[in-house]
């Protein structure tokens, strides 16, 4: 089962939604959404277990970036 929601969104948020829609070749707007709150769930899961959350470049230059709060 599923539930249906309505969000208001700001222009600038409704624009960056839809550019991750393009850019990640997502079938939906709420393909994206969905796919964003697993990552945001994800994350917020191992900032819970104390674990940090690093970007790192592909070949390895440059420093580490740390997220630091939800």
């Amino acid at each position: 089962m599923s539930k249906r929601i309505n969000l208001d969104v700001s222009n600038e948020a409704y624009e960056a939604i839809e550019q991750l829609v393009k850019d990640t070749r997502s079938t939906s707007i709420g393909a994206v959404i969905r796919n964003s709150l697993k990552v945001y769930a994800w994350m917020r899961d191992e900032q819970k277990e104390g674990r940090k959350i690093h970007s790192v470049s592909a070949d390895g230059n440059g420093p580490a970036k740390e997220l630091v709060d939800l």
